[in-house]
């Protein structure tokens, strides 16, 4: 993998706490950006870990509700 699994993990996170409409579109193209870097076997890796980072955040926000 291009990049290390705490970079997906962290812009994971980071598209899931974008609150704006064009935040949510930049952070969309970052994302799209580091997948295209990877191979086909690694891109689904880094979509997993990428998930990862999402849930980690909406975990988060439910138990500071």
């Amino acid at each position: 993998m291009k990049h290390t699994e705490s970079a997906y993990i962290n812009a994971g996170a980071r598209f899931e706490r974008v609150q704006s409409i064009s935040g949510n579109i930049a952070a969309a193209a970052a994302l799209r950006a580091m997948l295209d870097t990877e191979t086909p076997a690694d891109q689904t890796e880094a979509r997993r870990l990428i998930a990862l980072g999402r849930a980690e955040i909406r975990l988060s926000a439910g138990r500071n509700r």
